[in-house]
């Protein structure tokens, strides 16, 4: 029962390119994210309240998420991620308000 240097490489591998995938959608999603606040009329300190929430809840959900990835899965962890995410796209892209 010795280390599998492949398998542990393609999980790193996974995992990395996940994460380059997760930093450049933020990076682009928060220039439009707070142009559209401002043009439904949110004020600066709205945003940055919104944006905290965010940020706050990001942190929540990823580090409970990564501290529970052996457990149920490192794969079922990432799809887990990614529905959430996308779930919250099609909410944002529904809402009016």
């Amino acid at each position: 029962m010795g280390f599998n240097y492949k398998l542990h490489c393609r999980d790193f591998v996974l995992l990395f390119l996940t994460r380059i995938m997760r930093m450049i959608s933020y990076g682009m999603l928060a220039v439009v994210f707070f142009q559209n606040l401002f043009f439904k009329g949110f004020s600066e300190m709205e945003s940055s309240w919104i944006q905290t929430g965010i940020v706050f809840g990001d942190i929540f959900i990823s580090l409970y998420l990564t501290t529970r990835a052996d457990k149920i899965g490192r794969i079922l962890t990432l799809m887990l991620g990614s529905l959430l995410k996308l779930i919250t796209g099609l909410v944002y892209a529904e809402s009016q308000n």
